[in-house]
């Protein structure tokens, strides 16, 4: 939060995978059927497709990762989704960037969006040697299980495969993921097989904690838990994920900012209230005028604190 109070190694870039998983779900309803057996509450996705607003100063801008995936430049058709995110990020061309920028003796390649896409600006390639991680927002991917097999292999290709179109996941339309799957891993290197055990580590944690839990608590009447009931639950639980509308607006405005960063900022201007900081006047949402007294003293105060 740029608080100055930890130092983190790496960059942290967001990734909202509820978005890939929910297009396919939608596009090829049949890789979870087997799941629907189990989870009978859970309906195929006929809704349109929602999508995702972010609040950029006083202004709502609608953001679509698979979009922008899809409309990368053709220098990018190599990039899976991920290496997508991690490696490049959006920038301005050159010719822009040149206007405000100081000579560099090491220029990053800059790959304009498809012509036609209506996107403004150009993806800018990382140098060598950064240290970005993905951080996936939503529910985390599907186990490599008989029931979810198909699902988790889409998963995969989604996210590790290149493509411009859902529909390029499977080679034919009688094809099955799995199938295409297995020609992926076939020609993976370390790295990714490296992604693919990390993704399916989270599910042997989580298997290892319902069993120690399962062998602490007993149920009153003595029944044996049924683990993997518990677990279809919680993972249909994770499928049904909240419907925005218009009506949302207003609240999505009124509660841009984080909890925490609001509890830091009472919390500074409780405590320079009680040492008189305000000159024992109330003052709530106060501007900041350089010719307030309480001001020349915040500065000084602020000033000499960022010395050590």
């Amino acid at each position: 939060m740029g608080w100055g109070d930890r130092f983190i190694s790496h960059n942290f870039v967001t990734i909202y995978w509820d978005e890939v998983s929910r297009s396919l779900r939608r596009s090829f309803p049949e890789i979870w059927k087997k799941m629907l057996v189990t989870l009978q509450s859970l309906e195929p996705l006929t809704h349109p497709r929602s999508a995702r607003l972010e609040v950029c100063g006083d202004s709502l801008v609608l953001k679509d990762q698979l979009k922008e995936y899809a409309d990368r430049g053709h220098e990018l058709d190599d990039f899976s989704f991920l290496d997508y995110f991690l490696e490049t990020y959006d920038g301005r061309t050159s010719k822009d960037a040149d206007k405000d920028t100081k000579p560099s003796r090491y220029r990053s390649t800059r790959v304009p969006y498809l012509d036609g896409s209506g996107r403004k600006g150009c993806r800018i390639v990382r140098q060598g040697g950064h240290e970005t991680m993905p951080r996936f927002v939503g529910a985390w991917f599907p186990r490599d299980a008989p029931a979810t097999r198909e699902y988790y292999c889409a998963s995969m290709l989604a996210l590790l495969c290149p493509w411009r179109d859902l529909d390029d996941l499977k080679e034919s339309p009688h094809g099955t993921f799995a199938q295409m799957y297995e020609r992926f891993l076939e020609c993976a290197d370390a790295r990714v097989t490296r992604i693919i055990e990390n993704i399916n580590y989270f599910h042997e944690c989580s298997d290892g904690a319902r069993q120690r839990n399962a062998s602490a608590i007993l149920p009153a009447n003595g029944a044996v838990l049924d683990i993997e009931r518990r677990r279809a639950v919680d993972e249909e639980e994770s499928f049904e994920l909240p419907e925005l509308s218009l009506a949302d607006v207003p609240f999505i405005r009124a509660n841009r900012w984080d909890p925490r960063d609001l509890a830091f900022g009472q919390g500074a201007m409780a405590a320079a209230r009680e040492i008189g900081l305000f000159g024992g006047e109330e003052v709530d949402g106060c501007p900041m005028n350089a010719d307030e007294p309480w001001w020349t003293t915040f500065q000084s105060l602020r000033l000499g604190a960022s010395i050590y």
